[in-house]
């Protein structure tokens, strides 16, 4: 991927599932210090209209005025004068205008959901289906040295990593990753012949309530799915 191609796949990043063409952008930002440049930015900008139009609650009295102001647009429709119809055709617009912005307004709250985890099920399975994928990684374990710094620059959250009290498990490397549509850190280890997957996630993309440091375990697809939250991180182990 060359300095034009990273450009045109950064304006589109987030709507593209891709995780092969995120690779090749991480790699290339990593030895491009225009385009990492470009990257921090970009993400400082997505954090700060998260922050700015982050999800709430629609306010129930929102919600009535916007059912209120379309129940008043039939009655806009009866029979009438020329002059009457065009009267009325007035008082469509005053009710449909209002309750359309409420409406747009709405749906504004609602489409900041996609980024949010419904469910730990829903962590669990989108784990396993990119543990399944197998995608190269972006580095190798012997060529880094402080594996959190090398995320520091390529995710827009603090990345920390548990201690894995697991005998036998050998870091093979890692990647910048996406579950659905987050953004999240992805190492690989080997235990003898089997890869076993670690996802790290912000806190900031779970939308339930999760005990901490309380493990939540279940099997998909031949796979087995450890979840738990320590402070402000979520990670996700796939066997």
């Amino acid at each position: 991927m060359n300095c034009q191609e990273y450009k045109n796949w950064l304006k589109k990043r987030g709507e593209s599932d891709d995780e092969a063409a995120a690779s090749e952008a991480s790699s290339h930002a990593a030895s491009c210090p225009e385009c990492a440049a470009l990257d921090r930015i970009d993400l400082v900008l997505e954090d700060k209209i998260k922050m700015d139009l982050s999800m709430r609650e629609v306010p129930e009295a929102l919600l009535q005025k916007i059912e209120l102001n379309i129940k008043l647009v039939p009655a806009c429709f009866k029979q009438g004068s020329a002059s009457g119809l065009k009267r009325k055709a007035s008082i469509l617009w005053k009710a449909a205008a209002p309750a359309l912005a409420m409406a747009a307004a709405a749906l504004l709250f609602i489409s900041f959901n996609l980024k949010y985890f419904k469910s730990i099920e829903e962590v669990g399975r989108l784990s396993v289906e990119s543990h399944m994928e197998n995608l190269p990684m972006m580095f190798n374990a012997n060529e880094v040295k402080d594996v959190g710094l090398w995320f520091k620059d390529k995710l827009s959250f603090p990345v920390s990593f548990p201690s894995i009290e697991d005998a036998g498990l050998k870091l093979i490397g890692g990647r910048r990753c996406k579950l659905g549509r987050n953004d999240v850190a992805y190492l690989l280890y080997n235990k003898g012949d089997k890869r076993i997957s670690l996802y790290v996630m912000d806190t900031a993309n779970i939308k339930y309530e999760m005990e901490d440091n309380k493990k939540y375990h279940f099997p998909f697809k031949d796979c087995e799915v450890d979840i738990w939250k320590s402070g402000k991180t979520v990670y996700s182990m796939v066997r």
